[in-house]
Formats: C-alpha cells, structure tokens, sequence
C-alpha cells in the first residue's frame, strides 16, 4: 500500500487511495499512524472515487475513532488530487455533506486554499471551575464536536488537558484553549478526541472563530495561531471559510503486514 503524507498547519496525516481490497481502516490507521511503529501521523484519510463530485474522503483518528470532518485534512486531499489534476475548485464528499475548496496557490510542493466549512453552530455553554478559576466552555458543532474555552493562560490548560477533560466529561469533544491576543489575532492549543495534543485542528479553527464572533470578541476575517501555523477565518452567507496550506511531506510504501 502507498501512502502520501501530508502536512497542514501542523496537522499531519496519511492519505490513501481506497484499493479493491477489505481492508479494516480503523486497524490500519491505528498501526501505520504510531509515530515509533509506523510512519507516524495524526491519522489516516481515505479518498475513493465518486460520481457527483471530485472524490470521497473518510477520515480516522489515530486512535482508530472515526472524524465526521477535518479541516486540515479536507485541505490536504484537495493537495492530493491537484498533484493529478490542477483546479480552480474542488467538490469532496464527508461525513458532513459535500465541502468546497478554492485553490488560492498551488505547486508540486505546497498549496493554499480555502475550505467552505459550512454553518458552525454553537449549541450550549457550561462555567466550569478548574485548578480554582472559574472558566466558561462554549460548546459548538463544526461537524465535529468542539468545547471552546477562552482564558488568559491557554498554555498551562494545554498541559492539564487530560485532566480537564476527564474532569468535566469532554472525551467526545474536542477542546481548544483560546487567548484573545492585544491585535485581535487568536492563539490557540488543541486536545483532539482521539489523538490527544496536536499542533493544530481545521474544524477547531472554525468553531473557536465562530464563538469569538458571537460573543463579540472579533470581526471580520481573522488570524488564529497553532503551534503549527496560522489559518484564516471568516463567515459569508452563515458559512465559516477556512484558509490554510497543505505541505507534501513523502510518499511511504508499506507491506500487508502493516
């Protein structure tokens, strides 16, 4: 089997042409996505042909779990197909629905582009009081299930992230911690259900914008910082528009055993 790992905004992930084989993907994107035994990765996404658009993805954690959407992942299949064919725009199927991509650059190497995530919903908020500060969790459904929390120290939050999400029973969601930086930009650490830490996450940027703007607190297309990288945010029409580049990293040839 051959995989092409992708890199985007720190979101790495392994991408694989569907072979007429049975193949348990959830086994496979467990093995190949440990970073000692395998090729390492944030998981595996599985593109297949499709006849009303430009091709289907399925998304899995490393855990094996499956994921409705990634943002960075969807943004690293469109990288994918270009490498086959060059365009404008690209049509995917998801879980979600079908997701729209416009290719703002593009080379063998790198590409930019911008993802109609669709409508980001914000279904609840919780206080929480954790380590004896008082927190507000804000909870939205960006296609995945996110739980939002905007403080003054996102980098001490990060690093007790199990513990907060044991604590008040978060194990479906992902978790963004959230800093309102003095010019408007928004830094942020993630805990992903299924993958724990990672660098960055699509649909996290998505919901963290989306619940910035309704409580006011930015306007207009808007920066959010990972650790590994920035992406662009902005609604149009209800819709959250996600800007970001996809990496080529390497191609990987791997036996059955894997």
């Amino acid at each position: 089997m051959r995989f092409f790992k992708i890199c985007s905004a720190g979101n790495d992930y392994l991408y694989l042409f569907k072979p007429n084989v049975q193949i348990d993907y959830a086994m496979l994107s467990k093995k190949v996505s440990d970073r000692h035994f395998g090729i390492g990765s944030d998981g595996l996404i599985v593109l297949e042909n499709s006849a009303d658009c430009d091709g289907s993805v399925v998304m899995y954690n490393s855990d094996g779990s499956r994921g409705k959407i990634c943002g960075n992942g969807i943004r690293g299949a469109a990288f994918l197909l270009s490498k086959r064919q060059k365009k404008f725009e690209y049509v995917l199927n998801t879980d979600c629905g079908k997701i729209r991509l416009k290719t703002l650059f593009c080379n063998d190497e790198r590409g930019v582009f911008t993802a109609d995530m669709g409508i980001v919903a914000v279904v609840g908020e919780k206080k929480a009081v954790f380590g004896g500060r008082e927190y507000e969790i804000c909870f939205l459904d960006a296609g995945n299930l996110h739980a939002v929390v905007f403080c003054d120290k996102p980098q001490k939050l990060i690093n007790q992230a199990e513990k907060f999400v044991k604590q008040e029973n978060l194990s479906d969601y992902n978790v963004e911690f959230v800093k309102i930086e003095k010019d408007g930009n928004l830094t942020v650490y993630v805990h992903e259900r299924g993958s724990g830490r990672t660098l960055s996450c699509g649909s996290g940027a998505c919901a963290v914008y989306k619940c910035a703007l309704q409580k006011g607190y930015v306007s207009g297309e808007t920066s959010l910082l990972f650790d590994g990288g920035k992406m662009l945010a902005k609604e149009e029409n209800g819709h959250v528009l996600l800007t970001g580049s996809s990496v080529f990293v390497c191609e990987a040839e791997c036996g059955d055993e894997v």
